[in-house]
């Protein structure tokens, strides 16, 4: 069994050592949200929650990296503030060599990159375009 707060405290120590706040948020893998959405990870910065929602642990600190990178910038999108700073933690994996964390945070910014996800959640573009568009 993970203990989601103790993986926390791990990625907030090795990725995000400055963040004074961090001891404020707490990691859940249980919310009304989770009822309502389907998502990996969500940052709720006013109550101060990180959700994971993951059959396994295997994305589990690139995931929470991701939405700490939303707690600290306080970016609900993913602009270039929070790219910066989600890069700034895979610079940091590729030091510690653990090159798994930097892969699939750098295929996580790739992701982002064209704002494609974003259009579609702020509305701005339909769930058929998105898809079409992420085909290719």
């Amino acid at each position: 069994m993970i203990d989601l707060q103790q993986e926390f405290n791990n990625v907030v120590k090795t990725y995000f050592p400055r963040w004074k706040a961090s001891s404020q948020w707490r990691v859940v893998d249980e919310h009304p949200l989770l009822k309502e959405h389907f998502f990996q990870g969500k940052c709720i910065p006013e109550e101060k929650v990180i959700i994971i929602n993951l059959p396994t642990d295997f994305y589990l600190h690139s995931i929470i990296a991701h939405e700490i990178c939303h707690a600290i910038t306080t970016s609900k999108y993913h602009d270039e503030k929070w790219s910066e700073r989600y890069n700034k933690v895979a610079e940091q994996a590729e030091k510690l060599k653990n090159m798994n964390l930097a892969y699939h945070i750098r295929e996580d910014l790739d992701y982002y990159r064209d704002g494609l996800q974003d259009k579609y959640q702020k509305g701005l573009i339909s769930v058929e375009e998105f898809l079409d568009r992420r085909k290719g």
